[in-house]
């Protein structure tokens, strides 16, 4: 932009009738103080654009002096009018012609060699002593460099200026150059460079009148040119600068150590290192290294001192601090910085002792405060998330592994597993703000510890239904209780031997069923159809069929009872209710021979032929084993002994089942494969069984099939087996 004195267009002004010229001999010109806005992108201090616009207000520019300027000008701009007097006066329009001018001079080519040991001798003052002894106000200074201006002649003024600039402004930092003192150096360094400053903005003030008219006509020309001659001096004095980012760095630990500090002079000096381009290459790589050594000392002190939740909340409070620093004292690319310096000596270099340190007392207190506190601050460090994905899951198993291996916990157990479940997933929701790593790891440490026990959860899960079946009236509400089941069902999903459970679980159900013990039948049909969802319809086909059975057997009751009436032997002195089983769907019960009174003979061979007679081909055999159970329920030790066999007689068919399975799928994978090589075949089996099985019971039921002609062995190679059709 420049920034000319205000000029008339005497063209313009002359074909105006309102124009005064006697009036304008008098009047004053005030320089426009906008033309200095655009000094902040110079970076310049507020005080001194304040001098500035001060100066503009009490240095107005006499109108006469400026009116010949303006006068001089114009004639040298429009000698196109004509090369001499006469075609001058021709070219010249009549309305000018009888106009008066006051009288005006060209520039005076020896104004500025005339006035050049007035502007050196200032300048020199200036910054020397901060002052012009013989012109204190610097009107006469700047009335010359102004004129110099209209002259155009501030190019080979800055030229003069420039040389007295690079011998005068390094004498400025003497005192700091040859400082040795590093607890000192920072004051001094503070001493030199506000003097500098000071003389900065006075020479700003001088120099006003030439802004935007030399080199690339920037605001306040003597300023780069200045700053450029302290950062050549500081460029070829570079441990002066690392020793003044010392001093600096000793002023930022006592606010460490201490929270008390001269912000003011931190963030001056910090400015200079700005101005002078060496904040980064210089300044920072110090800091860096300097923070580093602190806080590694800080740290390991710290770190033997406090508890884990108490070493969390001092690395938070310290990051805090050096993030606020940064921004307020500091420049703001030093922030994220810093931030990696202190996460790497207090956080990524104690991350694994962290974790050790107190990682299982905070799971196991419930502390999801701390534990949240300790999971963000190990966030984004390398292998921190990891390690302590790593602790929690073995936590997950310890704990696991102690409650199934505790007998005497039997009865609470499926209790304490659905407590301790909930416990986790409320800290990985919580704390672990839902990461699918630690979802994982805590399903695979599930898996882990309730399989370290074969067919033992299964059972009592299967146990523990059955109880709640009997009771969900009672004790929960329809919505407490499809809670309750969808929590079994995912202590259900970690369950390796699932066919245990189903072995257990129909004959529960089927004593619930045929006993009328069941609470609710759309509580145990919902149970159905979440099993379904989760194993699929094979797993509950026969188990749906169990309930077609009772839904039938209720309208069999009902037409025999209307049967009976007919038949005119009147009310049935006794209660009488059969359940007719389809075989398959039912557990196996061990046949019994009953000696029943007369009473029930009767009843029971007149509803064998009234079945025979409406179900062609069909043949009843009557199951006495649940019955007697009610008889049994008065002797406690006959009871005990019972339910112990129930249970052998459960495992046996379970057992049974199992290798019924495992023969089936052998038989299908020979028949898929055609030839199968003996560790290939173990491989596959074991991945598609639903329950553990030992590789030694699976050769065992190969040698089954082998003798029973179902496959064979190649007669080269015995490790190589073929399907036979």
């Amino acid at each position: 932009m420049d920034v000319d004195i205000p000029m008339l267009d005497l063209r313009d002004a002359l074909n105006r009738k309102d124009v005064q010229m006697d009036s304008m001999e008098t009047e004053e010109i005030v320089l426009d103080r906008s033309v200095f806005e655009s000094a902040e992108e110079e970076d310049i201090p507020e005080d001194a654009l304040k001098i500035i616009n001060s100066e503009l207000d009490t240095n107005p520019v006499d109108l006469a002096e400026e009116w010949g300027n303006c006068r001089n000008e114009f004639e040298v701009k429009n000698l196109k009018f004509g090369q001499n007097k006469d075609d001058e006066n021709e070219a010249i329009p009549e309305v000018w012609k009888n106009t008066k001018f006051p009288n005006y001079t060209f520039p005076d080519v020896d104004f500025l060699n005339d006035h050049w040991q007035q502007i050196k001798d200032g300048v020199i003052a200036v910054l020397t002593v901060g002052k012009i002894p013989d012109d204190p106000d610097n009107r006469s200074i700047t009335r010359v460099i102004s004129k110099v201006a209209r002259d155009n002649r501030c190019e080979e003024l800055m030229k003069r200026v420039k040389s007295i600039i690079a011998e005068f402004v390094p004498k400025i930092f003497e005192e700091v150059i040859n400082c040795k003192r590093t607890e000192t150096i920072s004051d001094i360094a503070y001493k030199n460079w506000s003097d500098f400053k000071l003389k900065m903005s006075m020479m700003d003030r001088i120099f006003y009148p030439m802004n935007g008219r030399c080199g690339n006509r920037v605001m306040f020309p003597v300023r780069p040119i200045s700053t450029a001659i302290v950062m050549r001096v500081f460029t070829d004095e570079i441990e002066l600068m690392k020793s003044v980012s010392g001093g600096l760095i000793h002023l930022v630990n006592t606010h460490r150590l201490t929270r008390e500090i001269d912000g003011d002079k931190l963030k001056f000096l910090i400015g200079m290192f700005n101005e002078l381009r060496c904040y980064e290459s210089v300044f920072e790589p110090i800091l860096e290294k300097e923070t580093e050594k602190f806080y590694q000392m800080e740290a390991s002190k710290k770190f033997a001192e406090l508890d884990l939740p108490g070493y969390v909340d001092y690395c938070n409070d310290r990051i805090s601090e050096e993030n606020h620093r940064a921004e307020t004292l500091l420049s703001p690319s030093s922030k994220q910085k810093l931030f990696r310096v202190l996460r790497k000596c207090m956080v990524e270099d104690y991350a694994a002792m962290m974790i050790d340190k107190g990682a299982d007392a905070l799971f196991d207190g419930e502390k999801e405060e701390d534990i949240k506190k300790l999971y963000k601050i190990l966030d984004n460090c390398k292998d921190g998330h990891n390690s302590l994905k790593m602790c929690f899951a073995n936590y997950v198993k310890k704990v696991g592994k102690v409650l199934i291996s505790d007998e005497s916990r039997d009865k609470t157990l499926v209790d304490d597993l659905l407590n301790f479940k909930s416990k986790l997933n409320r800290i990985i929701k919580d704390c672990f703000n839902s990461n699918e790593k630690f979802v994982q790891a805590q399903k695979d440490a599930f898996s882990y510890f309730i399989n370290t026990k074969p067919n033992k959860p299964a059972e009592l899960i299967a146990k523990y239904m059955d109880i709640k079946m009997k009771a969900v009236n009672k004790s929960f509400t329809e919505k407490e209780f499809e809670n309750l089941m969808d929590r079994v069902i995912v202590l259900f999903r970690f369950i390796q031997g699932k066919d245990v459970f189903e072995a257990f679980y129909k004959r529960d159900l089927a004593k619930r069923l045929i006993l009328g013990k069941s609470a609710s039948v759309d509580a145990e049909k919902s149970m159905l159809v979440k099993l379904k969802c989760e194993c699929g319809p094979a797993f509950t086909s026969k188990l749906e069929g169990m309930f077609r059975d009772i839904e039938v057997s209720r309208d069999i009751q009902v037409n025999f009872k209307s049967h009976i009436e007919k038949l005119s032997l009147g009310k049935l002195p006794v209660e009488f209710n059969v359940n007719v089983l389809t075989m398959g769907f039912w557990p196996n019960y061990t046949p019994m021979d009953v000696h029943i009174p007369v009473q029930l003979c009767e009843f029971q061979q007149t509803f064998n032929d009234y079945y025979v007679e409406r179900n062609k081909g069909r043949k009843l055999t009557w199951q006495y084993s649940l019955a007697n159970a009610l008889m049994i329920a008065n002797f406690k030790k006959g009871k005990k002994e019972l339910d112990e066999k129930e249970k052998e007689q459960t495992e046996e068919e379970i057992q049974q089942d199992r290798i019924y399975v495992i023969d089936a799928n052998i038989v299908r994978l020979m028949k898929q494969h055609q030839t199968m090589v003996h560790n290939n075949l173990i491989t596959q089996l074991i991945s598609q069984l639903r329950f553990n099985a030992r590789p030694q019971d699976l050769k065992k039921r190969i040698e089954s099939l082998i003798e029973r002609d179902y496959m064979a062995r190649d007669e080269k190679d015995p490790q190589l087996y073929k399907y036979v059709a």
